[in-house]
């Protein structure tokens, strides 16, 4: 557990919490604590909460997680907001002000990044918003992938079109336009931009809330460099899935992460094998994760090296692909549109 997060939960007292939200004991045994479980009917004590460690598990509907999450699932507000809710009433002294300062930096980081740089995230969001959606030959490319336009729709993947540019051109200076990373100054003496996306139409807007934080550019071929990156990626692909769903997959890249999408998995996209960052961890307490990374030796570090980022506390299994799959979109080059299907309606994800 980040020393961070230690500071709220030493300053959490379960009995006071169970008390509060008019949840009764059913036993206490030294700092085991049973009760009914408040998330699913329970006539028969099948949650225990340890009043030291501050972790609660439910051996009935196998919800866990540590108090902050608990107090989340009562409220039915997201662990990040959890968070900001007890900096405000959990009592905390003076003395910790320091450290809470740190957590609420780390947590809502990208909300912080969305203030610092407002500008850009205004550029970006204009852009998104401005773009046709997704068409032409960008579609047919996403859709030899075996990505449903319903996918597409949902997250707002979008075509190039040079007119966006020449408008963003005309209403936002020279230095918020350089500030933003979306163009380079082609020829710095008579300081004319270029867009740095002519040769990558396909457009992947990242989402936080409503906030475009982030945008990454695709090519048609598989000429280098494929993808192009714009702004800093403080926050996974599809984050906002992390505030609404138990279960998450995890997947390298965005085509993959799209690909699960269109068999209905809640999905997050990692950036490169390797760059899932140590801050992340707290969007995942509480949650059931899967990671699904590219099947080469890349993919397997990566995947391991979430899994240990992410630690015991954290309900993790790493899914192997078949032999000669390399990835999820291979996967499902394999596979009848009967069999994609079946697994939107709800059956079993089997590799």
């Amino acid at each position: 557990m980040r020393e961070d997060t230690k500071v709220i939960l030493d300053n959490l007292n379960v009995l006071e919490i169970l008390k509060k939200y008019g949840i009764k004991i059913a036993k206490k045994m030294g700092d085991e604590i049973s009760l009914c479980c408040p998330f699913h009917e329970d006539s028969t004590p099948s949650m225990y909460i340890n009043e030291k460690t501050k972790l609660f598990k439910c051996f009935g509907c196998d919800i866990k997680g540590n108090l902050i999450t608990f107090i989340s699932k009562l409220e039915k507000i997201s662990y990040i907001e959890t968070v900001q809710k007890l900096l405000g009433d959990s009592g905390i002294s003076d003395n910790y002000q320091d450290k809470l300062a740190r957590i609420k930096s780390s947590l809502v980081e990208v909300e912080q990044q969305v203030e610092k740089v407002d500008k850009s995230i205004e550029i970006y969001k204009e852009f998104i918003d401005s773009l046709p959606k997704i068409n032409g030959k960008e579609l047919v490319y996403m859709n030899s992938r075996n990505i449903i336009k319903e996918v597409l729709d949902e997250m707002n993947i979008k075509s190039y079109c040079i007119d966006i540019i020449e408008d963003l051109k005309k209403k936002y200076k020279y230095e918020e336009l350089i500030d933003s990373s979306l163009f380079v100054d082609y020829t710095p003496k008579t300081g004319v931009l270029r867009y740095i996306g002519i040769n990558h139409p396909i457009i992947f807007p990242f989402y936080y809330d409503n906030n475009v934080i982030a945008i990454q550019l695709r090519r048609l071929d598989n000429e280098d460099p494929r993808y192009l990156n714009v702004g800093d990626l403080k926050a996974p692909y599809n984050i906002n899935i992390v505030l609404k769903s138990e279960v998450i997959f995890i997947c390298e890249g965005i085509p993959d992460a799209l690909s699960l999408m269109t068999l209905g998995k809640p999905t997050i996209g990692i950036v490169g094998a390797q760059n899932f960052k140590q801050e992340w961890r707290d969007y995942f307490i509480g949650k059931k994760i899967y990671i699904l990374f590219d099947n080469d030796d890349a993919g397997k570090k990566g995947a391991k090296y979430i899994k240990e980022v992410l630690g015991e506390e954290i309900e993790t299994t790493i899914i192997n692909l078949p032999e000669k799959i390399k990835d999820v979109n291979d996967f499902l080059k394999t596979k009848t549109g009967e069999y994609i299907s079946n697994i939107r309606r709800g059956n079993i994800l089997k590799f």
